[in-house]
């Protein structure tokens, strides 16, 4: 009974959580300087929205873009971290550069289905404040 209570709602909860998501792509997609990357998702394909992971493209370590965005008070965190050849259980000695790379330069922010509109204003308000500081530590740094 709750599991065909819980389909009925599905649906509707499938299409915030979409939307929330394609609202947050877009802001990490406008951010200054580009330095946030999303996956290219194909016209075919309607993502389901379940992470909103984005590839750092800065100079700073994935370590510290999360504690800038701790500051701001939302929790990032790092995904494909480590990567799985690099576990115990499955290592083994491969030259997997773009794995090694992408597990050092993604991160995921926050994202699920009840967001309030507030709480979606902050993400997005954070991505770009992020961007802008790093944006301008790189400029500072280049001019030195």
């Amino acid at each position: 009974a709750i599991g065909r209570a819980s389909l009925r709602r599905t649906s509707q909860g499938l299409n915030r959580r979409r939307a929330i998501y394609n609202r947050l792509r877009n802001a990490a997609t406008q951010a200054k300087s580009g330095l946030f990357q999303v996956q290219r998702i194909p016209e075919a394909v309607h993502a389901n929205g379940q992470n909103l992971a984005l590839r750092w493209a800065g100079e700073a370590s994935i370590e510290t873009v999360i504690r800038r965005f701790a500051r701001l008070g939302i929790e990032a965190r790092r995904y494909f971290s480590p990567p799985l050849h690099h576990m115990d259980a499955f290592a083994q000695e491969a030259d997997l550069r773009v794995t090694e790379d992408l597990g050092r330069r993604i991160l995921c922010l926050p994202l699920y289905t009840s967001m309030s509109a507030h709480e979606v204003e902050r993400v997005e308000a954070a991505i770009e404040t992020v961007a802008i500081e790093f944006a301008a530590e790189q400029l500072a740094e280049a001019d030195e």
